[in-house]
């Protein structure tokens, strides 16, 4: 099951850039025996700043095509690690892609 990450914006050179990449490298390498990965980061960016909806169309777009969508918000619901990582196992064993939306 490969693993999209979808998020507004750009992170440049960052120590937030330096450990996702620490953190992807990890998920690759430990999520392949459980037949999770690859893991690839999508960034969009409004460059002619048109708003929310040109984000997005923009969202939209490099959305995998039948990818389970999980959209990542501060007021969404909580869940815990054993709950996710169900989660995960069921959306893999569907055989199917995911993609979070971090807007």
């Amino acid at each position: 099951m490969k693993v999209t990450i979808l998020a507004v914006g750009r992170l440049r050179k960052s120590p937030e850039l330096t450990l996702i990449e620490d953190y992807l490298d990890r998920f690759n390498k430990a999520g392949r025996s459980f037949g999770l990965g690859p893991a690839q980061v999508i960034e969009v960016e409004d460059k002619k700043n048109l708003g929310m909806e040109a984000e997005a169309a923009l969202i939209e777009r490099a959305i995998p095509a039948g990818a389970v969508l999980i959209t990542l918000d501060e007021r969404g619901d909580l869940i815990s690690s054993p709950d996710f990582a169900q989660k995960l196992s069921d959306w893999r064993d569907q055989a199917r892609d995911v993609c979070f939306v971090i807007g």
